[in-house]
């Protein structure tokens, strides 16, 4: 993993962040180089090199492959996290999982069929 991405992840600050607001549906798949942050309904896919963050009342209805994620609302699909996943007590996972390491809070929904744990880069 690159220094800078190391970095972004330690400070948990977002970069070139891309976002759908609350109250806002998007319907289509997103590749993007950088931060995402959704707070609103999104239906499709999202790849991205970058953090993935999913606001308290956001849906996301596909699969998810990131570098790290926050989840406070509701993910359906795929998730594949290539670094960190952190689930807050507000946050629901439906479907797949897959992550380095993961921190869920009291609280959280993980419904998963299948939940594999990836080595971590070093």
């Amino acid at each position: 993993m690159s220094q800078k991405k190391q970095e972004q992840l330690s400070t948990g600050v977002l970069t070139g962040l891309s976002r759908i607001s609350r109250g806002t549906t998007f319907t289509g798949d997103v590749t993007s180089d950088g931060d995402f942050r959704i707070d609103g309904t999104m239906n499709g896919n999202i790849t991205t090199t970058g953090r993935i963050v999913v606001g308290s009342g956001a849906e996301v209805y596909g699969d998810v492959k990131c570098l790290a994620a926050e989840i406070e609302g509701v993910v359906e699909g795929k998730l594949d996290v290539e670094d960190v996943l952190s689930v807050k007590s507000t946050g629901v996972i439906r479907g797949e999982l897959a992550t380095s390491r993961i921190a869920v809070e009291l609280g959280a929904v993980l419904d998963v069929q299948s939940c594999k744990m990836k080595k971590e880069n070093k």
